[in-house]
């Protein structure tokens, strides 16, 4: 079984690498799902590994609607982690209406020039998990990754075994979400041929007390954004 650790900094992934894992899934703020790492980190852990590196291009918290700046963007940054030796790109995009964006989706594979394309957990989002699949069946996505629209790919079983007999293709349906030592076995005795996991543990990077706190905890899908209006009345109260 193909087993891909998700990590955010060269020390992990040189750790995934000495104990045996098959590729990495590399990616930054892993604590708010997963965003784009940034150029430095993709070509330090490049260099510094032999496995196969997965780049996660996600440019904001929150959902997974992109506008056209957005898609860009993503565009953009699938060349940068290709350009750099990335083995493939994991990403994903839905419509308004919860579906997979096919059109986004098809943009994002051809930046991609033929390496690997993961479409990552917006996939647990989707409504209708079936024509997911299917549509990413269609556009040849590589793998998806998903806890089977539940809060662990364990209490996602039986959803994740109907996408692994209803395909019709190579895809490659990798659990992910909540994966450990004591139920990894269950998911390869199902049949699956990849997982996920990040085998983390939750540090304390501050060894003192600070008065003033710069993480902003948000509910979900909530990000912040610029505000013309905010900006507009800035300038205006400089000014006048």
């Amino acid at each position: 079984m193909i087993v891909e650790i998700c990590t955010t900094t060269v020390a992990g992934a040189l750790m995934a690498q000495k104990a045996g894992a098959d590729r990495i899934e590399l990616c930054s703020a892993l604590e708010s799902g997963g965003l784009t790492p940034s150029f430095g980190l993709i070509s330090a852990v490049i260099e510094h590994v032999d496995l196969p590196v997965h780049v996660l291009i996600r440019p904001h918290v929150g959902g997974f609607v992109i506008g056209h700046e957005e898609l860009d963007l993503m565009v953009r940054d699938i060349d940068m982690a290709c350009s750099l030796g990335a083995a493939g790109v994991v990403v994903g995009a839905l419509t308004p209406s919860f579906g997979v964006d096919h059109i986004a989706m098809a943009q994002m594979i051809a930046a991609a020039k033929g390496k690997w394309v993961t479409y990552h957990r917006a996939f647990d989002w989707v409504k209708n998990p079936i024509e997911g699949l299917e549509i990413l069946e269609e556009l040849g996505v590589h793998a998806l990754l998903s806890s089977g629209q539940q809060p662990s790919a364990l209490q996602g079983m039986a959803l994740l075994k109907t996408l692994l007999d209803r395909k019709t293709s190579a895809l490659q349906i990798m659990p992910g979400g909540g994966i450990n030592a004591a139920n990894a076995s269950m998911f390869d005795a199902a049949g699956f041929k990849a997982i996920h996991a990040s085998a983390s543990v939750l540090n304390a990077t501050i060894n003192a007390e600070v008065s003033v706190s710069l993480q902003e905890h948000l509910e979900q899908g909530v990000v912040r954004s610029t505000s013309l209006e905010k900006i507009q009345q800035l300038i205006k109260a400089v000014n006048d």
